[in-house]
Parts: C-alpha cells; sequence; structure tokens
C-alpha cells in the first residue's frame, strides 16, 4: 500500500517525516528545494515492498487554482518525479492513500482560514487527490490549535466540525452508489487533529494553574472548551517581528509555567508546542501516528464485507483512542 502524507511544516514536514522514520528504511529526497525552497518530496520504501512519501507545498490542500500556483500549490515536476519512483519501486504509480492536512498557517487570518476552508474547497481537495495521485481513500485532517488559529467557539471548532461532516457525507453519499464518487475516491476519513490539540493544551493549562482540575481524566468538555477559549485570549505572550509587527501568541500554547511579564523570551517552553505552532513530536507523535495508522485499517479491513455503520463506528473509535489524553489500554 503506498501512502501519501500532504501540507505544509507541520502536516508534511513534521508529521509526514515521522512517518517515513517509522518504516525503518533509509529516507531519500525525491525532489528538494526545486523549484521552490520550501516545497519538497522525501519517500521511503517499507518493508512489505510499497512506498510512503510525504509532499510538503505550502498551499497543502489540492485545488485547480493551488496547481497553477507554483509557490505554494502541486508542481508538475515534482508529481512526475513521485509516480516515476513509485513505478520503479512498486511497481504501481498511484498512491493508495492520501493523508491531507490544511496549511491554516499559510491560508492567512482566523477569518481567511474558516473561508477557505469551506464543502467546495474539501470536496475539490478529494477529487484532485484521486485524479492527480490515483487514491482511492483521502484522510482528512481537521486543523489544530495553533497561534494561527485559537478562537475555538467561534472559528476552529466549526470548521473542524465541517471537515467531519464532509467526511461522514461523503461515505454515506457514496457507499450504496459508487456513480456519486469525486473521480477515483472510494473512501474519505477524518483524523481529529484538532480535538488531540485542544485536549493537551487543556491538559497544559490544568498543569499551568490557569484552570481548576475539574475531572480526573483532563478530558476536556463543553464547558472546559468554554474556559479554555477565554483563557487563550486572556493569557497572551507578545513577540516583535523583525518588521516591528507585534504578534499575539497564547500562553497555554507556548508555556509550562506562567510568566511573570507577556514576552515570548521570558517563557519556558512546554512539552507539546515549540512555537505555539510546530509540535513537540518526540512527544505527540505517538498518538498522531497510532490514529492514522487506525483509520486505514478501517478503511480496508481484513474482512472485506462491512457496512457504512462499522466504518463510521470504526472511524469514532480511531479518533477517541488515539486523538485525546486519555490512558491507553490494550
Amino acid at each position: 500500500m503506498n501512502i501519501l502524507i500532504m501540507g505544509d511544516s507541520v502536516g508534511a514536514h513534521q508529521i509526514g517525516k515521522k512517518n517515513l522514520e517509522a518504516s525503518g528504511t533509509s529516507m531519500t529526497h525525491l525532489v528538494q528545494g526545486m523549484p521552490y525552497p520550501n516545497n519538497h518530496i522525501a519517500v521511503t520504501r517499507t518493508k512489505g515492498g510499497s512506498v510512503a512519501a510525504s509532499y510538503r507545498t505550502n498551499g497543502g490542500m489540492l485545488s485547480e487554482e493551488l496547481l497553477r500556483n507554483g509557490p505554494l500549490g502541486v508542481s508538475a515536476h515534482h508529481v512526475l518525479a513521485l509516480k516515476n519512483y513509485l513505478f520503479t519501486h512498486s511497481n504501481s504509480s498511484d498512491i493508495d492513500v492520501v493523508i491531507l492536512f490544511i496549511p491554516a498557517g499559510w491560508i492567512g487570518t482566523e477569518t481567511e482560514i474558516v473561508n477557505a476552508v469551506n464543502l467546495k474547497s474539501l470536496a475539490e481537495s478529494v477529487r484532485m487527490a484521486g485524479s492527480i495521485f490515483g487514491a482511492e481513500t483521502v484522510i482528512l485532517s481537521t486543523i489544530p490549535v495553533s497561534n494561527n488559529i485559537f478562537r475555538l467557539e467561534k472559528n476552529l471548532i466549526p470548521v473542524n466540525r465541517l471537515i467531519l461532516r464532509v467526511a461522514k457525507q461523503y461515505r454515506e453519499e457514496t457507499f450504496d452508489n459508487p456513480g456519486e464518487r469525486l473521480g477515483r475516491v472510494k473512501m474519505v476519513m477524518a483524523l481529529d487533529l484538532g480535538k488531540y490539540t485542544m485536549h493537551l493544551v487543556y491538559a497544559n493549562a490544568l498543569s499551568m494553574g490557569l484552570v481548576k482540575h475539574e475531572r480526573n481524566d483532563y478530558a476536556i468538555t463543553n464547558v472546559s472548551i468554554g474556559v479554555l477559549d477565554e483563557i487563550l485570549h486572556s493569557h497572551v505572550l507578545t513577540t516583535t517581528t523583525h518588521n516591528g509587527k507585534e504578534i499575539l501568541r497564547p500562553m497555554a500554547l507556548q508555556c509550562k509555567n506562567l510568566t511573570k511579564t507577556n514576552k515570548s523570551s521570558d517563557c519556558p517552553r512546554n512539552a507539546i508546542y515549540v512555537d505555539g505552532m510546530h509540535l513537540c513530536m518526540k512527544n505527540v507523535a505517538g498518538r498522531i501516528q497510532a490514529g492514522i495508522a487506525c483509520l486505514i485499517s478501517c478503511a480496508y479491513p481484513q474482512v472485506p464485507s462491512y457496512s457504512l455503520l462499522e466504518v463510521s463506528d470504526c472511524e469514532q473509535l480511531c479518533n477517541e483512542k488515539y486523538m485525546s489524553v486519555a490512558p491507553l489500554t490494550v
């Protein structure tokens, strides 16, 4: 099974790289810095004879517009290099599973992110994953909490609900009606990374003493979401860029303790985020990789005959088990 993880520095470089490292074989950089510095493809051969790939495009989502936008989008040069490698090393030029991480940091403000991630753009991303890479399964990731989008109830939660709903509706509409498929894609699932990061940030806020410990399992509830939303806006750090622009960063995203000042330089870093956007992968990657593997097993069950309800239940169980901070049980 050939798998491609696609996104920006968080999705492709951090999460995608960890996926390649997990294969246990050496990594090869097919294309790096050509024609644009931030765009690159890395691949590795898996022990089972397939290929795992990571494709960083700062556009991340797939669309006709991004295909024409070289610095952000998909390059024909990159796609050809990947397909040639796939054909040589796996006897197939197609990707079986594409995992898309939305590049929130490159889209713009919170409002621009919410406006850009809509039903049309998500459907187009799914369709293009099939038409460009030959994918039959697409996994859409919800957007994580970060400096780029941290208004939970107003922006992040609604847009992530849309992503989850798109995956669910696609399965419902195409499971018994293959003619309704978006190109070659047969299955769409969702990895609820957004929920996982909310759990992590809430647990960190509890550890910092910003909120009282209401529950024994650190689980986030509808009530605590409102509390966390307020904390992210009332306890902030300030950073000044090289051009004098002031950036506000929620303290709970970056610090492990409360600071005496609101300067980012005075903040002792926590073990979740490197800078309020990029994740500390050595601490959080395990659950993300397990969640991805779990969803792939839902899409490709050992027993071929399965129902729509079983697939949806499987997706829910994967996200409940791995996209949280609850202790894992066998």
